[in-house]
C-alpha cells in the first residue's frame, strides 16, 4: 500500500502526468476558481467573459422620488404647440404681472415636477410676451426666483401707473380631486377689479380644455393694500395630478395665457 500511494502521489497533487495529471488540473483549477468568485461576491458575465458585481436583492433603492404619472389625457396635434395669433388690440393698456412666491418662499408643492414659484413665474413670462404681442405695456413684480413681501407687491402696484394687477399662483387642497382654475378678488373691490374678474372667468369657461371654478372673494393684502384694480388667478391644484401635468405643458399655458388676453380685451371695450 505504501509503493501505491508514491505512484499516484504526482496525479493527486496536480503534476502533468499524463491524462490523469490533465484532468486534476483541471478540477483543482475549478475549484480554486470557484472559491474566488465566491470570496469576492462576483458573478462572470455570461456574455463577455468579465466579472460583475453580484449585489442582494434585499439591498435598498439608491433614490427616493416618485416617478412622475401617466398621461391622463392625450396631448392635442403638433399644431397647438406653435405660437397663436393674438388678434385683439391692447394699445394704451399698462399691466402690472405679480408671479407669486420666490426665493425661499417656494409656494405650494406638489408631487410631481417644480414648485409653485417657479411655474407662476413661467407663466407671468409667457402673459407678458403674448400681451406685448397685443400692443400692451407689461411690467412683472419680479423677473427671476427672489422673494418680495405681499407689502411690496402692493406697494410696487400703488406706485406704478398702471390699469390693473394681475397676481398669477397656484392652488393646493388636501382633497386631491381639486382642480381647476379659480379668481380672487379682495373682500372691498372695486367695481372694475370684479369686471375684470368676470370676463376673465368667461373666457376661461369657453375655452377648451380649461377648468373654471366659482370665483370667490378672499382677503388678500396683495389685493387690498392699493387702490389699483387687482385680481388674483390660481392657475391650477399643485395637489391634483391631472392639473400639474397640464401646468407642466407648454401648449396648456399657452392656452391659459390667450383666454386671459381674451378677457382682458372683453374688459376694455366693455368700459
Amino acid at each position: 500500500m505504501h509503493l501505491v500511494w508514491k505512484k499516484n502521489m504526482p496525479a493527486i497533487i496536480g503534476q502533468n502526468n499524463g491524462n490523469i495529471g490533465n484532468i486534476t488540473n483541471k478540477v483543482w483549477l475549478g475549484y480554486l476558481l470557484t472559491a474566488l468568485l465566491i470570496f469576492t461576491g462576483c458573478q462572470p458575465s455570461p456574455r463577455i467573459g468579465t466579472l460583475t458585481k453580484q449585489y442582494s436583492k434585499s439591498e435598498p433603492a439608491l433614490n427616493n422620488w416618485t416617478p412622475a404619472p401617466k398621461l391622463l389625457y392625450p396631448s392635442p396635434p403638433k399644431t397647438e404647440y406653435l405660437p397663436q395669433d393674438i388678434d385683439w388690440d391692447l394699445s394704451g393698456l399698462n399691466i402690472l404681472l405679480d408671479p407669486g412666491h420666490g426665493g425661499k418662499d417656494p409656494g405650494a408643492e406638489g408631487n410631481y415636477g417644480p414648485s409653485e414659484k417657479i411655474i407662476v413665474l413661467d407663466i407671468a413670462k409667457m402673459l407678458k410676451i403674448m400681451l406685448e404681442t397685443s400692443n400692451a405695456k407689461v411690467s412683472l413684480t419680479r423677473t427671476n426666483d427672489r422673494l418680495i413681501t405681499l407689502n411690496q407687491r402692493a406697494l410696487l402696484a400703488q406706485n406704478k401707473r398702471i390699469d390693473f394687477m394681475i397676481s398669477i399662483h397656484a392652488d393646493a387642497a388636501a382633497n386631491r380631486n381639486a382642480k381647476g382654475i379659480t379668481i380672487l378678488v379682495g373682500r372691498n373691490a372695486s367695481k372694475r377689479s370684479k369686471q375684470l374678474a368676470h370676463f376673465i372667468h368667461q373666457a376661461i369657461s369657453h375655452t377648451k380644455n380649461l377648468t373654471a371654478r366659482t370665483t370667490r372673494t378672499q382677503p388678500l393684502r396683495v389685493l387690498e393694500k392699493h387702490d389699483k384694480p387687482a385680481i388674483l388667478i390660481e392657475c391650477g391644484f399643485m395637489s391634483n395630478a391631472l392639473d400639474i401635468q397640464r401646468l407642466s405643458a407648454t401648449w396648456y399655458k399657452k392656452r391659459l395665457c390667450r383666454a386671459i388676453i381674451k378677457g382682458i380685451y372683453q374688459y376694455t371695450i366693455s368700459r
